[in-house]
């Protein structure tokens, strides 16, 4: 994507419709479970009490999954991946919460409304502009 592209956007930070302001969401990690011999049936089959993996077959765990260092419970919040972890901690399996970093959304203001652009790319491009350009950023509440 070309900067000629990004200017599109430049209304947001230039100063020009001065009401555009970022508003953090909460924190996205991504939850991932340890095998450091890496895993087996026994502890695949825990894995099964995950939503995730629970519509998967014993077979189709070992299949997709058997002597992996470590398995991807997926992205959610940080609140709810941590009731996750002491969940699975008693069932014997370890994990680990990787941050995924900051995220936000586009506001005005003014309007009230949040600016929603189609393509992920470009509306995470115009995001990290806006905050290299010292765009506030507002606390929800």
């Amino acid at each position: 994507m070309s900067e000629e592209y990004l200017q599109n956007y430049s209304y947001l930070w230039d100063g020009s419709q001065p009401n555009w302001c970022l508003s953090p969401l909460p924190d996205l990690v991504e939850l991932v479970v340890i095998f450091k011999g890496g895993a087996d049936l026994k502890s695949l089959l825990v894995l099964k009490s995950v939503s995730a993996f629970a519509s998967l077959s014993s077979k189709e765990l070992l299949e997709k999954f058997k002597g992996a260092k470590e398995i991807s419970i997926g992205q959610m919040e940080k609140n709810d991946a941590e009731k996750l972890m002491v969940v699975l901690l008693p069932r014997g399996l370890q994990s680990e919460i990787k941050p995924l970093g900051p995220r936000y959304v586009i506001v005005n203001r003014e309007l009230n409304s949040i600016l929603s652009i189609e393509n992920d790319e470009v509306y995470r491009k115009v995001k990290e502009r806006m905050l290299a350009e010292g765009v506030t950023v507002i606390m929800p509440g």
